[in-house]
């Protein structure tokens, strides 16, 4: 009897592995490029929350603009800049909205910011099951602050 020796064709495993090799590349660009743009996004955001405490009805409007089209960090801003505004032109009904959405939005520090000010009663009137339920979203979206948070107010 005689044995048969299998040969294995590997001509198509240098072509599949460079594919992979070029893949993975590719995929860590794109996150790099990401988080770029994360911090140049931040950037600008903070500079338009500067300005629109400032009372530049112009920066305001384009927070508002960046919450409506459904932007967490914007609305947040939005509603940082209506907290550290002057008395006379703060809306801290507004602001909570604001903070409210963002934290549906995913943004974590909203949610543990409006969970506060709900809990402490700071400039609305206190509500702590809400509160827990902003602590709650927090939690999930990753804010330890927010699950020391909650489990601090049970």
């Amino acid at each position: 009897m005689t044995e048969a020796v299998h040969k294995v064709d590997r001509s198509g495993l240098w072509p599949a592995l460079w594919a992979l090799a070029a893949g993975v590349l590719a995929l860590g660009g794109a996150v790099a490029v990401a988080l770029w743009q994360s911090g140049a996004q931040r950037q600008v955001l903070d500079a338009q929350q500067g300005r629109c405490e400032k009372g530049d009805p112009g920066a305001c409007d384009a927070l508002r603009s960046l919450c409506l089209k459904r932007n967490g960090d914007g609305c947040e801003a939005l509603a940082e800049s209506i907290l550290a505004s002057p008395p006379e032109r703060r809306d801290v009904r507004d602001a909570m909205q604001l903070l409210s959405e963002a934290c549906e939005l995913r943004t974590r520090r909203a949610c543990v910011r409006a969970g506060r000010k709900l809990l402490e009663g700071d400039g609305v009137a206190k509500d702590p099951a809400a509160a827990a339920r902003l602590f709650d979203r927090g939690c999930e979206l990753g804010a330890r602050e927010a699950c020391a948070l909650r489990e601090a107010s049970k």
